[in-house]
């Protein structure tokens, strides 16, 4: 072992920064396939959800169509009021796959939930959780994806998000569907879970010493600017967004109805 540490430190400084270089370019390689595949079972956890939720609390516990709206909305409601804090949790972690993880395991826990229990506060309680689970994974992925390619590639980096975001929202959909008409409405929540756990898998294969977690909230280019994080003050006395944050809430309300309607 000490002829080999010698060999080692014999070798050229130049040799030593290349290996070490392209070490690092093999790591980066991996956690970006990995983010990948992350992208391509995630999207679903929600998007296939909510429609299937509505038709399954109308059909197969007969709520009716106030109960399945307080429910469908409770998610979006929960997501608006967490959003900010949870941004700036994002912002702060510095372990960011451990926290999509977690965020992750929460829906899953919340799916089966909803699964065994009909009781309407137990609903609810699931989806608020799922709401503030949601928007923990948006962004953090998002800062995941920052801090690995930097700003300049970042804009790449996106379109390849979507892209595997919404194959795996298309392949989700077909197989929940034909779960739910040949097998049982019940079992696109387990699928859903397996998706869950399927996306745990992946993000744990994102090593975080890849992550740049300075670059992944943007203080490189608030350095740069010499500007200032923006505090709490400064958005809740910011007029445009506060009539920007009573829009959305209006929409999400008024969106919520629709789906028990169509189910």
């Amino acid at each position: 072992m000490r002829k080999l540490k010698q060999a080692v430190n014999n070798l050229p400084l130049s040799y030593q920064k290349y290996s070490l270089s392209k070490s690092q370019a093999t790591s980066k390689h991996q956690s970006l396939n990995a983010l990948n595949r992350l992208n391509l079972s995630l999207g679903d956890v929600r998007d296939v959800f909510e429609p299937y939720l509505a038709i399954f609390l109308a059909s197969d516990r007969h709520w009716n169509q106030a109960q399945v709206g307080i429910a469908l909305s409770t998610t979006s409601i929960a997501g608006i009021v967490a959003q900010t804090p949870v941004g700036a949790l994002v912002d702060a972690s510095q372990n960011k796959p451990v926290l999509v993880a977690l965020a992750t395991l929460a829906i899953a826990a919340s799916y089966m939930v909803i699964v065994h229990f009909i009781n309407l506060f137990a609903v609810i309680g699931t989806q608020a959780v799922i709401g503030v689970s949601a928007v923990i994974v948006a962004p953090a992925v998002a800062a995941i994806s920052l801090g690995l390619v930097g700003q300049d590639r970042l804009r790449v980096r996106v379109g390849q998000n979507e892209a595997f975001n919404h194959t795996g929202n298309v392949g989700a959909a077909i197989i929940a569907g034909l779960l739910g008409r040949f097998i049982g409405r019940v079992w696109i929540f387990y699928f859903l879970m397996i998706l869950c756990f399927a996306a745990i898998i992946s993000v744990f294969q994102i090593r975080n010493r890849d992550i740049d977690n300075s670059q992944a909230r943007g203080d490189n280019q608030e350095n740069d600017h010499g500007q200032q994080r923006t505090t709490v003050k400064n958005l809740l006395s910011d007029r445009r967004l506060r009539i920007f944050a009573s829009s959305v809430i209006i929409f999400y309300l008024a969106n919520a109805a629709l789906l028990p309607l169509v189910s």
